[in-house]
């Protein structure tokens, strides 16, 4: 019977042993916790749950915080499984829900995190983190709106919240709401004068509002807050490089490069950059980084298509634009870009196929319209391309590149008199242009009108020493056929060739205007084998050609 009783009591001892284990191991997880011993922790944790003795309460804790740390650590689907039970365990517990929200959300579920968030709300209307969380999945789905409703919420229950102000002034920026959003970023900044994150922010949405001075001061105090902030020097390198600080923003984009050799948005902004700064190997350079980086970079991708479409490789520019088209269909100007390359290789029914595709996408491109007449023009389509430059013109009242093009081709028509106007109009919104004065001049004597002393005031207002100045000299008979033909000579291949084209077909019309066609056939013929056959040059060569051959 001793034996009996005995063993009775031993039997009743194990489960308060196992218990008391259980509950020491669930303090031992919280103290390690509370150390940031995660791995300890878990370990505690773990050992709690599997001694399955813990009250169903207790368990559910356990449960709980164990998935906190799996949350900490990025293991979100075993978050979800501590989750789940506990969520079973105790189907009245919002801050599990929430906390699942929080794993689901982690792993881009958004909409399976917005449930639970919601199911967390249900339970516990003030419970402000649920609101706060669910406004950051409703940002994250595009959905601004329902994300400043919640970030609202956060507010009425804790005005004293500076993260709250900073994130819905974070989704009033993605609305492009600037005002409203600094007016956020300042209230997020009064309340915590270190907030590093709200200064960065405030610094974007100024320098989306213009104010890049202000903008750079924001991101100098981010920086001062957070020196290691990589993308606090990237933006304010986009900063000054939009203020034309050309050298400071190379400055930002290596420090930034420094800290973060994986940050392929500095590598792109220091490509444009070198681009800007002519120099263009450098940008290729910075450009083929960033697209190794991030394969699916579509403005990278494009911007290596604008440093090879300068250095005129018009091929791998098209490449480029083409993988661009491939990541973002939508984009109006990876499909101008290519139109631009296939223009420059000639080939004008591409180009316009593809300024048709950007004007579908975005009708309010004056550039496009205009860039469309050019191509319209060199296949000598008229009507279509004076339509094109009229809507340019429309667009933009002042583009004197479309009323000078639609009055040249008015003058291919010999509509010399018509012609006039536009090319008024040119001079005046382009009154640093020599060639607009030339051509009015030439549709003016044409029209039977008088223009020499006209001629000779735009002459001495543009003060030209070098090319095109001896053309005005020649129309004002105070120099030489031969003497411009000499001066049009040039060390530059490129510009040697193009100021020769400019000499023959000039020279055509001087013997034009003193009716010597022979002559006049003689110089155009000459323009036309001197003058790039992609250039207008080329096209108002051979239109005065075929005038002269009737």
């Amino acid at each position: 019977m001793i034996v009996h009783a005995l063993l009775v009591l031993l039997l009743l001892a194990l489960p308060a042993t196992a218990a008391a284990r259980a509950t020491d191991d669930l303090k031992a997880g919280n103290d390690a916790a509370g150390r940031g011993e995660v791995e300890t922790a878990i370990g505690h944790y773990t050992r709690a749950i599997e001694h399955r003795s813990l009250s169903p309460q207790q368990l559910s804790l356990a449960l709980r915080s164990r998935a906190n740390l799996y949350l900490n650590t990025g293991q979100h689907d075993l978050a979800i499984r501590d989750l789940d039970t506990a969520i079973r365990l105790d189907p009245s517990d919002a801050g599990a829900f929430n906390n699942r929200g929080h794993a689901y959300s982690s792993r881009g579920e958004y909409h399976r995190a917005i449930e639970d968030y919601t199911a967390a709300l249900g339970l516990d209307p003030s419970l402000a983190e649920a609101y706060y969380n669910r406004g950051l999945a409703y940002r994250r789905m595009d959905d601004y709106d329902r994300a400043i409703q919640d970030y609202d919420v956060v507010i009425q229950l804790n005005p004293y919240d500076a993260s709250a102000f900073n994130n819905r002034g974070n989704a009033y920026s993605a609305k492009s709401e600037w005002d409203r959003a600094i007016q956020d970023y300042d209230a997020a900044i009064k309340l915590n004068g270190s907030f590093a994150d709200a200064y960065y922010n405030r610094g974007v949405a100024l320098r989306r509002k213009g104010q890049h001075d202000k903008a750079v001061q924001d991101f100098e105090t981010a920086l001062r807050l957070n020196p290691n902030d990589s993308m606090a020097f990237t933006n304010r390198g986009f900063s000054l490089y939009l203020k034309r600080e050309l050298d400071r923003a190379i400055q930002d984009y290596d420090a930034a490069i420094r800290l973060d050799p994986g940050n392929a948005v500095a590598f792109y902004y220091r490509g444009n950059v070198y681009r800007d700064k002519g120099e263009l190997d450098r940008a290729l350079q910075d450009y083929d980084i960033a697209i190794r980086l991030d394969r699916n970079y579509a403005l990278a991708y494009n911007n290596r298509g604008v440093a090879y479409f300068l250095k005129r490789e018009w091929d791998r520019a098209i490449q480029d634009y083409e993988v661009a088209i491939g990541i973002d269909q939508s984009s109006a100007l990876f499909h101008v870009n290519r139109g631009l390359a296939y223009a420059g290789k000639g080939d004008w029914e591409r180009a316009i196929q593809d300024y048709d595709v950007s004007l579908s996408l975005n009708p309010s491109q004056a550039e496009v319209f205009f860039e469309r007449g050019v191509a319209l023009t060199m296949q000598w389509q008229w009507d279509r391309a004076i339509r094109d430059f009229d809507t340019a013109a429309g667009l933009n009242e002042k583009n004197a590149a479309a009323f000078f093009s639609r009055g040249r081709i008015r003058f291919y028509l010999g509509h010399f008199t018509v012609a006039q106007p536009d090319m008024e109009k040119a001079i005046e919104l382009a009154s640093g242009n020599p060639y607009n004065p030339l051509w009015l001049y030439l549709a003016r004597v044409r029209s039977g009108r008088e223009a020499r002393d006209e001629l000779a005031a735009h002459a001495k207002r543009l003060n030209l020493p070098r090319w095109p100045g001896p053309l005005f000299a020649l129309f004002l008979g105070n120099t030489s056929p031969a003497a411009v033909l000499a001066l049009a000579v040039d060390g530059d291949p490129e510009k040697h060739r193009q100021q020769l084209c400019e000499a023959y077909f000039y020279l055509g019309q001087h013997a034009v205007l003193r009716d010597d066609r022979e002559e006049a056939l003689r110089l155009f013929k000459s323009a036309a084998s001197t003058c790039s056959p992609v250039t207008r040059d080329y096209v108002s060569t051979q239109v005065e050609l075929k005038r002269l051959a009737r």
